[in-house]
């Protein structure tokens, strides 16, 4: 029996411990919970113009000047974890791989990319409240602290009861302008999931404002939203942390078919960040929040035309917008203090404007342990020098930027390079995470879209079911070919065309190699074993008819991969004998193809599939001499088959009726 999982598990190789697989035994993935506590700061308006511009020194002023962002729908990022696969840091969508890089950071917050990491030492020798009263301009209470981090509502509470005035020294300024940041990093940019605490720690690189300046605030944000994806991907909790903001504000660029209905236009600004395009309200009775599955099935139906690749091409950026330096394709490491996570841009270069292609599996020394990376217990740690490694790995990013396939290419090639990338990928995915047709017990339905699907489907199958039944081999070679169109148009209209050029493979937890015999009770099947020791269902499966050829001849007949379509149509089409078939004697003419439909009595159900070259006469035995005569004059399989066949003969050809 098969396993549920991609046909190559290389890349995936921790699907085991994956959370689509909760979806795909049909248990309901409960949203995660997003914490957020900047909600309160936006309620102040009176900043000081002075504070803000040391805010924007610091270099998060692109953050403080989009304003508040919208609630974030919890059961949209839930479905987004469904799809993170921790193994490439990417989302695995029926379009391919696509993720979140330093590019989308940077675009849409102004976050500067190139810079040193944010992180540092994790101690502090004079104490925290003493570090507090020098850098925040305050004595926090005890109340206030908690372990090692602040309390928001401490910062929040000070800034909107002391409101500063001019003629005040720098640092008084600069003070307020530290608070502004903390709140803006543990409220929006780097949260956890304690959604109260900010860490005091992140004080320390706040001292120098010009040092603080070259901080890559981009990498950091990007490592803490990698990781938080990564760490709900792969364990049991109910709490999400990383910005979950950012993660939203790049779905609603990419993917039109999951933004709500604003009531305005969405148009953006010139030299503005792009997240301040998502502000505003829309429309509630429109907006499908808090279900999962809706979301789950709109990521499950997306078509290569919903999903933008590149929506920032057409729009005029500012400066803090841009890179400089092509770190947003630089395969490298991105640290966030106690956090290391892998940037792999190659992987998604379709979002760069270049070719697809089959990316190299890379070793970055990660198990599933390192998921599981925090900082307790280790308050004393100088991260600086525990991942300095990696730090200086990012410090070379410049030499590992993605060149390879970003040259423009003909058509041609561009389609076929897309097309051996979309064949490899459908191996190593999981193209669906809910089992197909299932419909959910209680909650939801699925989507009209995905019942459509459902009933194009049903509707084809069961043209098919009728065109078989009175099957004429004299017309084998019409019925192949408008079976295959049944099957092309079905395709075209559940959208999914181009399977019939990029095959999709994936295992599920069914074995369907072989054909379930089902029979009605008290109606067993002379010569095999039905019970005792040893003795299953799946055992009884296993085991051939006594007397057939069935062992000899199943590899060949019964292989699905071994079925060639075309080669078989040639030769109906090129055997005289197949397009006028003789007359023969219907007492030998049984029916040999397997997928035909043969209606049986009440009390016996149908074989699915009926399996070709078996010997379909029952063997004799010395045991069965024994049977009461009204069992042994009840007629056997073949007879039944025989006398069912002569009835379809005689309706292809009425003279056989007398004989």
């Amino acid at each position: 029996m098969s396993r549920y999982g991609p046909e190559d598990p290389s890349v995936l190789h921790y699907q085991h411990s994956h959370i689509s697989r909760k979806a795909w035994a049909g248990q309901e993935t409960t949203s995660f919970n997003i914490r957020r506590f900047e909600g309160h700061f936006w309620e102040i308006d009176n900043h000081h113009r002075r504070v803000i511009d040391y805010v924007c020194r610091f270099g998060l002023g692109g953050v403080l000047f989009c304003g508040k962002a919208l609630d974030v729908d919890h059961a949209l990022i839930t479905a987004l974890v469904e799809r993170w696969r921790p193994e490439t840091h990417t989302f695995h969508l029926p379009v391919g791989e696509t993720t979140i890089t330093l590019q989308d950071v940077q675009v849409l917050w102004a976050l500067r990319v190139d810079g040193v990491p944010f992180t540092g030492n994790g101690f502090c020798e004079s104490g925290w409240r003493g570090l507090c009263e020098e850098l925040l301009g305050f004595y926090p209470l005890q109340s206030e602290m908690k372990e090692n981090g602040i309390l928001a509502s401490a910062l929040i509470h000070r800034m909107a009861i002391e409101p500063l005035g001019d003629g005040l020294e720098d640092e008084a300024y600069i003070q307020r302008a530290r608070m502004i940041v903390l709140v803006l990093l543990g409220g929006l940019i780097l949260p956890d999931g304690s959604g109260c605490k900010i860490p005091l720690m992140w004080l320390t690189q706040l001292r120098d404002v010009e040092a603080a300046s070259m901080i890559s605030w981009a990498s950091a944000a990007l490592a803490t939203l990698y990781h938080n994806l990564c760490e709900a991907s792969m364990g049991k909790m109910s709490d999400i942390g990383g910005p979950t903001v950012l993660l939203q504000l790049w779905v609603w660029e990419r993917m039109p078919t999951l933004r709500p209905d604003f009531v305005a236009a969405r148009i953006h600004t010139n030299n503005t960040p792009c997240a301040l395009m998502w502000t505003g309200s829309y429309m509630i009775n429109r907006a499908p929040k808090h279900s999962v599955r809706h979301y789950r099935e709109q990521l499950s139906l997306l078509q290569n035309n919903q999903f933008i690749w590149m929506p920032y091409v057409d729009r005029q950026l500012p400066d803090s917008c841009l890179d400089m330096n092509n770190s947003w394709r630089s395969v490298t490491y991105i640290v966030c203090w106690a956090i290391v996570e892998a940037h792999e841009p190659e992987r998604v270069v379709r979002q760069f404007g270049g070719t697809p292609f089959i990316p190299e599996l890379r070793d970055w020394g990660f198990n599933e342990t390192h998921f599981k990376t925090n900082r307790r217990g280790k308050a004393k740690t100088n991260w600086a020098v525990q991942n300095k490694a990696y730090i200086q790995y990012w410090e070379r990013r410049s030499e590992f930027v993605t060149n390879a396939y970003m040259e423009p290419l003909a058509d041609h090639m561009q389609v076929m390079r897309t097309r051996q990338y979309m064949e490899w990928y459908f191996k190593i995915t999981i193209t669906y995470i809910t089992q197909p047709g299932r419909l959910p017990e209680v909650g939801m339905n699925t989507v009209a879209s995905a019942s459509t699907v459902q009933v194009s489907i049903a509707e084809t199958l069961a043209r098919i079911v009728h065109m078989s039944r009175g099957f004429d081999p004299a017309d084998a070679v019409g019925l192949l070919h408008e079976i295959n169109n049944l099957a092309l148009n079905c395709l075209t209209e559940c959208g999914e065309s181009e399977r019939t050029v990029i095959p999709s493979t994936q295992r599920t937890d069914v074995d369907m190699s072989r054909g379930f015999i089902r029979r009605a009770r008290g109606i067993g099947q002379r010569g095999i074993r039905t019970g005792g020791h040893g003795y299953s269902r799946h055992f009884r499966m296993s085991q051939d008819m006594p007397g057939s050829s069935q062992a000899a001849n199943e590899e060949n007949i019964n292989s699905d991969d071994n079925i060639d379509l075309d080669a078989l149509i040639d030769n109906f089409a090129g055997e005289p004998e197949m397009q006028n078939p003789p007359a023969s004697d219907p007492s030998s003419w049984v029916p040999t193809w397997s997928s035909a439909y043969i209606e049986r009595p009440t009390r016996r159900e149908h074989i699915d599939p009926p399996r070709s070259s078996v010997q379909l006469d029952r063997p004799s035995s010395s045991s069965h001499t024994s049977r009461p005569d009204k069992e042994r004059s009840r007629p056997s399989l073949s007879q039944t088959i025989m006398a069912e066949t002569r009835e379809s003969v005689s309706r292809v050809n009425p003279e056989f009726v007398s004989s």
